[in-house]
């Protein structure tokens, strides 16, 4: 009786000590960090092995088409080194009307003549539908004292397939000059003009309709606290924020001996093997971590990994891995069954009682399934 008065006189010290419960547990477990890596992306467009791709004249802005065509030439992807590129040039001595200038080519019965009779098996063709630039002489002191303006380039593509003459992929490329330079801080380095930097990037761009890319994307690492080998994990992901995965893979590996309990170590090196492309050993991690333990590994890793490994499959043209995949690919229905509205007292008994595990259900099926609050 005493001990209830003095509880209701001091509510404050309840108040704290559930705070320092809360405080103990968020710290035990631990929290999240969103960290970057970079993933394979595939083609928008499947195109075939070895094939020979001609390249139309690119139409619209006569001041920029002609850079825009060199360079898409001149970053060609070494990840389809086996595609073979025919330009402009080449297709207006293959044409079957003698013609002066590969303007003509921007004809499509033309440019199509001209592919069949050098074989292409695709027509590659552009044009430049809006492009904001400066003037070169504009950049000049003491005109150019402000910082420059976002230059942009929009760029349409198609793709026809030579032999049946029909349009197979559409691409529609709208780059500026700082997105160019976030996504693509190397060619600050290879291109000092700026004009000439967003046309490299908006080729770099247009690329990605044939050919695989790697892309910048984030991830979520667990940080654990009050954990055997947490200090070490820490340190992991710090190595995982400058892009150093081959160290942070070797401190995580070393946490998880340490402490095969330690489900935060265990969760970041799985990613640390997706980072070097290792995705049967990242999901073997995952499934190793025993249960109950792996209640606490976030249900969306699974899913990440599932989708950055098919996307490596299919950027890289591989078959199905011997392992399959965490999740089974979607299936469409082969007939549509009819099913009567359930009356509430047709319902088994079981429902009726909150947090109740179904008949016939293991405990860890019914435990792993996400709350709905």
């Amino acid at each position: 009786m005493k001990r209830s008065v003095w509880a209701i006189q001091h509510p404050d010290v309840w108040v704290q000590f559930a705070c320092a419960a809360c405080w103990l547990l968020a710290f035990g477990v631990g929290c999240r960090s969103a960290v970057p890596i970079y993933v394979w992306q595939p083609a928008s467009f499947t195109c075939p092995h070895q094939a020979k791709i001609a390249i139309a004249p690119v139409a619209g802005e006569e001041r920029i088409a002609g850079r825009v065509e060199s360079a898409l030439m001149m970053q060609r992807p070494a990840a389809r080194a086996d595609l073979q590129l025919i330009g402009s040039q080449q297709l207006l001595q293959q044409s079957p009307i003698r013609l002066v200038s590969t303007a003509a080519l921007q004809n499509d019965a033309t440019a199509i003549q001209a592919a069949q009779q050098v074989s292409a098996n695709l027509l590659l063709e552009g044009q430049v539908l809006s492009a904001k630039l400066i003037d070169p002489q504009d950049r000049q002191p003491p005109k150019y004292k402000e910082p420059p303006e976002n230059e942009q380039l929009l760029i349409s593509w198609r793709i026809i397939d030579v032999a049946t003459s029909r349009s197979v992929a559409n691409q529609l490329v709208s780059i500026d000059t700082r997105r160019a330079d976030r996504d693509y801080p190397e060619m600050l380095l290879t291109h000092t003009d700026p004009t000439e930097r967003l046309i490299a990037a908006s080729a770099r761009d247009s690329w990605k309709g044939l050919a695989p890319s790697v892309e910048k994307d984030k991830v979520e690492l667990m940080v654990p606290w009050l954990q055997i080998g947490a200090m070490q994990t820490r340190v992991g992901i710090v190595d995982a924020h400058k892009g150093r995965w081959d160290m942070a893979e070797q401190k995580f590996a070393s946490a998880a001996r340490r402490n095969p309990l330690n489900v935060a170590a265990h969760h970041n090196l799985a990613i640390a093997h997706a980072a070097r492309e290792d995705f049967p050993q990242a999901k073997r991690e995952l499934s190793d971590v025993s249960w109950p333990l792996s209640l606490r590994l976030p249900a969306e890793s699974r899913f990440w990994l599932d989708q950055r490994h098919r996307q490596y499959h299919e950027a890289h043209g591989l078959g199905r891995p011997a392992e399959g995949w965490f999740f089974p690919d979607p299936a469409e229905p082969t007939e549509v069954v009819t099913m009567a509205p359930t009356e509430i007292h047709d319902l088994p008994w079981w429902t009726a009682i909150p947090f109740t595990k179904p008949p016939g259900w293991t405990w860890r099926a019914w435990l792993g399934q996400p709350w709905v609050l």
